[in-house]
């Protein structure tokens, strides 16, 4: 395999790795979001947000995909579909903070950009 082949041969692999990375960390190291806090967040985006109970769910999934990141170190700007249910999630500050001690071991601040 010439130089120039093995470059086009990593370029065409790199998606794929990163694929396989974030497969890994999603299903071994998932942050659990527990039931009752995920009842409160979905209940919480029906309500003040309009969203449907397909739309909210999927907002807390794409939530706890948020939380993986930042437990492992990579921190970046929420999107709209995950800041919402992280409002949702920090309005009830004792399951929040509960939350937080347990998954991050300290409390997780939400600054908005």
């Amino acid at each position: 395999m010439t130089n120039q082949n093995t470059i086009r041969f990593v370029r065409s692999i790199i998606p794929v790795c990163i694929l396989l990375i974030q497969s890994v960390v999603t299903v071994s190291n998932e942050v659990h979001i527990p039931s009752l806090d995920v009842q409160n967040i979905i209940e919480r985006l029906k309500i003040e947000e309009q969203m449907s109970h397909e739309a909210a769910v999927n907002s807390v999934i794409e939530l706890a995909h948020y939380y993986t990141t930042i437990k492992h170190g990579i921190h970046g700007s929420p999107s709209a579909m995950v800041d919402k249910p992280w409002h949702a999630h920090i309005l009830n500050t004792p399951m929040y903070m509960e939350f937080t001690k347990t998954e991050f071991g300290h409390y997780v601040h939400h600054i908005p950009y």
